[in-house]
């Protein structure tokens, strides 16, 4: 069963995440209930998707430098700038 939910998920995972974001928005207010969850949800994330990671896939990184590292900074530095300049934008209050 959970192999057919990670399925369902791995295949509408470009329609969720929008749908997500914009539920997010909209439910704020509930949301912000929540919001002390977020940094245990993240760890377990990391942790869990970690836990698959071998030693011998430390290799892509040997192979692929240029690419891993320019995805890390877009993630983790490119995004968030973009995200701030947007919500800067579009909110009266950004953050």
């Amino acid at each position: 069963m959970l192999q057919k939910f990670n399925f369902f998920i791995q295949k509408w995972m470009a329609v969720l995440t929008p749908l997500s974001l914009v539920l997010g928005v909209l439910l704020e207010d509930v949301g912000g209930h929540l919001l002390f969850l977020v940094p245990w949800l993240f760890a377990f994330m990391t942790f869990s998707s970690s836990l698959s990671m071998k030693f011998n896939d430390i290799k892509v990184f040997t192979t692929y430098p240029k690419t891993i590292l320019f995805s890390i900074a877009f993630l983790h530095i490119l995004m968030p700038i973009w995200a701030y300049f947007l919500s800067t934008l579009i909110f009266d209050d950004h953050y």
